[in-house]
Parts: structure tokens; C-alpha cells; sequence
């Protein structure tokens, strides 16, 4: 017997049970699944979170400014500072921001009132900082502000002063001149890695989360698919190459991770599973119809997993319930596409928000040419006796579900959802109805 066991490498080494403690740089941390051989990849998942949260001081930030003169050893002497317009402050790497206080004793509240607003760079683009980018200089001279961890690696403060109106002093801060001698700045930041991402190999990321890493785990999303590329692109391989990375050194944890493959064959003479018996065949009869046998090209309702589609119908016949349901599908991706479909209630023309009952699994094999997906669903047939809708999610890939064309008796209208929000009708410009067929049994009481 080889090792079915599926490992987690990390620089190489095999990695404990989560939470898994990484760390994540510029140019990329080396992970690595380990799969057995000759078998399908069914699932994939993985969390990322931070190692810490508590805020500390960052060390020297390095400091400049319109006003500042060249100290001895050539940096600005941030002493003498009259006159300042503008102040900038760098730590050269990114950082997961959380204060800021600005400390000019010569700055103050009374007339003319003086201010900064902030500005923070971050991944190649100034941004202002939230909540509020504008901050007021105290009677002790002191502008200091608190806020959500934000990614930056350099702050620009416009300097601000009290203008005049007629005379009067108007409480408006418009940009001008402030004394800045004397100038101190504490800036802090958490250990939170900014800029994560994850990429198989050295391809382009796949994942990508902009600023801090929160402090709660983070679902990598598209996982599964990208392992299931790189299966698919390297047939035979049995290692997954992944790199993780950040836009500075910080360490960050696996909160957890998961692949799920295809049982193995069994140790006994059977080379493989034993298949069950096949069931006994259905006394079915067909319901609406005629159905197109070729679907009109370019004709049909994308689906994928942030895009169901649902076909709606109307109530079974006098004395029949449902059998089996086909729809006409075309798998797009080149991984098998598996995902649910599930009846559900009419709800003021839309599919209710809970089932019937337990969505039917399926599998979709890749393929260029359209095919019927059959779901039965268990026996005994039941009739539905109001009006009610097939409702089809995808899990994994994507594929196309073909319009009807001319609609026929039993069929209702259609719809469509992105990322789970409202339940939008196909449209009469369609036809207003996805390729399906009922089968029908007579209904047991």
C-alpha cells in the first residue's frame, strides 16, 4: 500500500496541526500540498488569520519637511521647523497602522487655529486616512488620532491654518504655514501582514487580501479551483507548489486547512469500489414537452459558484409526483463541475429562501458538447401541489444552462442570482425559461 496521507509542507518541513504559525515575506514563503497519486482532488479549503494584534510604537520613523534644515550628519534637523508646510513621514515598509500623534508645542488652538490632514501611501497609491483625514492641534499642541489597523508604509501631512473673513478669524483650516519646531511623532502600528496573497508556483496570485490580515480567520477563496488547475495542467503530479506572500515580513497563521480526495480502493481482492446494484428502473412517464435536442448557440444562463439559476413550474397534474427532473447543461471549465439543486416554494414569484427538502448532488463532467444532467429525486413521488421552482448551485467550476426557446405547458418563468442577492426573472426576451424536462410517477398519499 503507497501513503495516502495528505500533507501541508512549509519551507520544505511537514507542518503541525493548526493553527500553523508562518512567516510571510515580499518574496514569498514556500508551501506545499502533498497528495496521493491516481487520485481526484474533491475539495479544498484554507484560513488565514494573524498571529497578534496589539499595537506598539514604530521605531525612528524617519522624518521630512519643507522647513527642515540639514543637521550635521546630514539628515533634516527637525528642531528648527518654523514655517512648515508640509511634513512627511516614512518607515520604508508596510505596516498595519493604528495612531498617529503629531506633538509642535508651537502649534496651537487659539486664533489662528492650526490642523493637518493625512494622507497614507499604500501598494503604489495615497489614500486618505480614514475615518477622518483631518486632525486639529490641541492648546498643548498636540494632533493625534486613533483609527482601524490601515496599511501604510509613509504618511504626508499638509499643514492647515485659520483663515480670515472680513477681518474675523473664520474657524476654516486652509492649507498654510505651521510652526513645527521642536517637532515629535509616534506612530503605531500591530504585527498584522499586510497585503497577503497566494499563488500556485510563481503564477500570478489567485488570492488576494488588500491591507491588514484581519484578526479573525480568512477563507482563501478559490482554492480548490487553483489546485485543481494545477492537477489538470500537470497530470501525474502528486505536489502543489504554493506561494504565500506579503508586502512585508510579518508572520501570520493557518487557521486551518483541508483536501479532501477520493476514498482509496480498498485493501481486500477488489481492485477498486464495489458498485451497488443498479436500482430497478422508474415506470416513469415524461412531463411538458417537446424539448430542444440542440440548444441555439450562445443561448443560455451562466452559473458558477457566485451565479444560480432556477426554472420555475407549475403544479404537478391530478395524481402524479415528481420522478426525476433533466436540464439541459454544457460543462465550460476544464474540471468536473459538482453543485446542488434543490426545490424550493414560490414566494411571490421568486424561489423561497428554504428547500423542500435536501438539495440532490450532481456531477457535471467537462465536455464541449451540451448534455442532460438527470436528478432523481427519492421515492415516493410527491406531488407539489402549488407552484415551485428547480433551483441550480454550482460548487465547483462552471457551465451553462441552455434556454428553451418556445415555451411549453408546466413551464414557468425563470430567474438568476449573483452572490446570493435578489432573485432576478430571466425575461421574455429568451423565451423566459431553462432547459428542462419532468418525469412523473403516480403519487403516493
Amino acid at each position: 500500500m503507497g501513503d495516502n496521507t495528505i500533507r501541508l509542507l512549509v519551507q520544505g518541513a511537514p507542518a503541525g496541526a493548526p493553527p500553523i504559525t508562518v512567516q510571510a515575506t515580499p518574496a514569498g514563503t514556500a508551501l506545499e500540498i502533498v497528495l496521493p497519486a491516481s487520485r481526484k482532488l474533491v475539495s479544498a479549503q484554507l484560513q488565514f488569520v494573524a498571529a497578534g494584534g496589539t499595537a506598539t510604537a514604530l521605531e525612528a520613523p524617519a522624518l521630512d519637511s519643507d522647513a527642515f534644515t540639514p543637521g550635521a550628519d546630514g539628515k533634516p534637523d527637525v528642531s528648527q521647523g518654523s514655517n512648515a508646510h508640509w511634513l512627511s513621514i516614512d518607515w520604508g515598509r508596510e505596516c498595519a497602522l493604528t495612531a498617529l500623534t503629531l506633538k509642535a508645542p508651537s502649534a496651537k488652538t487659539s486664533a489662528p487655529a492650526s490642523g493637518a490632514r493625512v494622507r497614507m501611501f499604500s501598494a503604489g497609491q495615497w489614500l486618505p486616512l480614514p475615518p477622518r483625514d483631518t486632525l486639529g492641534f490641541g492648546a498643548d499642541g498636540v494632533a493625534s488620532a486613533r483609527f482601524p489597523p490601515c496599511a501604510a508604509s509613509r504618511l504626508m501631512v499638509e499643514l492647515l491654518t485659520e483663515n480670515k473673513v472680513g477681518g474675523n478669524w473664520s474657524g476654516v483650516l486652509v492649507p498654510g504655514a505651521v510652526d513645527l519646531s521642536k517637532l515629535s511623532v509616534s506612530v503605531q502600528a500591530t504585527p498584522q501582514p499586510c497585503h497577503v496573497s497566494l499563488a500556485v508556483g510563481d503564477e500570478a496570485p489567485f488570492f488576494q487580501h488588500p491591507g491588514p490580515l484581519p484578526l479573525q480567520p480568512v477563507a482563501v477563496d478559490g482554492f480548490s479551483r487553483a489546485l485543481n488547475r494545477w492537477l489538470v495542467d500537470h497530470p501525474g503530479s502528486t505536489r502543489i507548489p504554493l506561494t504565500l506572500r506579503a508586502a512585508a515580513p510579518a508572520s501570520l497563521r493557518i487557521a486551518a486547512w483541508a483536501v479532501e480526495q477520493e476514498p482509496a480502493p480498498g485493501d481486500g481482492a477488489s481492485s477498486g469500489p464495489v458498485a451497488p446494484p443498479p436500482p430497478p428502473p422508474r415506470p416513469e412517464s415524461p412531463g411538458p414537452g417537446p424539448l430542444p435536442q440542440a440548444p441555439a448557440p450562445g443561448r443560455g444562463r451562466w452559473c458558477d459558484p457566485g451565479r444560480a439559476a432556477a426554472q420555475g413550474f407549475r403544479p404537478t397534474p391530478p395524481g402524479l409526483g415528481l420522478s426525476a427532473l433533466e436540464l439541459q447543461l454544457r460543462n465550460t471549465g476544464a474540471v468536473e463541475a459538482t453543485g446542488t439543486l434543490a426545490l424550493h416554494a414560490d414566494a411571490g414569484g421568486a424561489p423561497a429562501a428554504t428547500p423542500l427538502a435536501a438539495p440532490l448532488r450532481w456531477q457535471l463532467p467537462p465536455g464541449t458538447a451540451p448534455a442532460w444532467l438527470r436528478c432523481e429525486l427519492p421515492l415516493p413521488a410527491v406531488a407539489l401541489p402549488g407552484p415551485w421552482w428547480a433551483v441550480l448551485r454550482v460548487e465547483q467550476g462552471e457551465l451553462i444552462w441552455y434556454e428553451g426557446g418556445e415555451p411549453v405547458d408546466g413551464i414557468a418563468n425563470a430567474a438568476w442570482q449573483a452572490d446570493g442577492g435578489a432573485w432576478i426573472p430571466l425575461g421574455a426576451q429568451s423565451g423566459g425559461w431553462l432547459a428542462s424536462r419532468l418525469w412523473w410517477l403516480p403519487a403516493e398519499a
